[in-house]
């Protein structure tokens, strides 16, 4: 606080909508923040929050030294580990002390690269070394160090041992198709980059703490469309695969339907046959039964005349 407010004032601190200053003893870092939007520096490309929406003020502020680059909004509320602007600055005080560092020495691994580049997947490393032999891993000759690696502060500085870096298996990690990029794998060999020259936002700042000219940016560009390229290749064919078991799947599922049916419209046929079968069983038996009747009628005994001629009354 007793720093800020010996900076002159900027700007007039400007409230969102529906928002108000929460301020008081327990609060000391919304204060601070409130102080540090008008005496800090406007950021033409707002941080990610800030673009969001998120925050009780405007405009999107950093005070230069405080608050670890975090904006006043971030910064509002303890929250200010969570600002996009503080993590670029971060990565490019990273990059700087790794150019005005020497590469530690680790036993059994390649030598270390500053600027940022990467040993890869070991397995890919194993299936590349295997394929291509021992001959394919390039490793700089040790001599005088050029002229991007002189300190900034002055010096002589020391020799950078630039490792080469291995592109391993790029895409959605199939099995196949990994297996091959894997193989395919080639070593590359990163030239040292020239200091960079600070700009005027954080983002111009990280460019030129990472050394990137505009080859080294079309030169990535293209190798990340082609791998972009082989990805949406293989993706396309393990597409295809899915799709084609899903329809040997409906195919099957469609046959085994079809024996269904066929079982139930045998059984149906079944069952009206045995019906017909009971049915006629029932007409003999009734035949039969009438035939009986018939003949119990036809063979009834004779009534018997009455002895003695007596009459016998109806």
């Amino acid at each position: 606080m007793n720093t800020l407010s010996l900076l002159p004032v900027l700007r007039n601190t400007t409230m969102r909508p529906n928002r108000n200053l929460l301020v008081g003893p327990r609060r000391i870092l919304n204060k601070e923040a409130w102080l540090a939007t008008q005496v800090g520096t406007l950021q033409a490309r707002p941080c990610t929050n800030c673009r969001k929406g998120n925050g009780p003020f405007t405009d999107c502020v950093v005070a230069d030294g405080h608050f670890k680059e975090a904006c006043t909004n971030c910064y509002y509320g303890g929250q200010g580990s969570r600002c996009s602007l503080r993590h670029e600055h971060q990565n490019a005080v990273a990059h700087l002390q790794a150019e005005a560092e020497d590469a530690p020495d680790i036993p059994g691994m390649a030598p270390a690269n500053n600027f940022g580049g990467q040993l890869g997947d070991l397995a890919g490393v194993a299936v590349g070394i295997a394929q291509q032999g021992i001959g394919s891993i390039i490793i700089p000759a040790q001599g005088a160090p050029p002229a991007a690696n002189v300190p900034r502060g002055g010096g002589t500085g020391g020799p950078k041992r630039i490792a080469p870096l291995l592109v391993g298996p790029v895409g959605i990690g199939l099995a196949g198709a990994a297996a091959a990029a894997a193989a395919r794998a080639a070593a590359i060999l990163v030239a040292p980059r020239g200091p960079g020259v600070f700009g005027g936002t954080n983002a111009s700042r990280a460019r030129a703490a990472r050394g990137l000219s505009d080859a080294d940016l079309e030169a990535h560009r293209i190798r990340l469309s082609a791998e972009l390229t082989r990805a949406s290749a293989e993706l396309d064919a393990v597409r295809g695969e899915q799709m084609d078991r899903e329809a040997l799947r409906d195919q099957h599922e469609e046959e085994e339907e079809e024996e269904e049916e066929k079982e139930e419209e045998g059984e149906e046929e079944e069952e009206e046959e045995e019906g017909e079968e009971d049915e006629e069983d029932e007409e003999d038996e009734e035949d039969e039964e009438d035939e009986e009747e018939e003949d119990e009628e036809v063979t009834a005994p004779p009534a018997k005349k009455p002895k003695h001629g007596k009459k016998i009354k109806k």
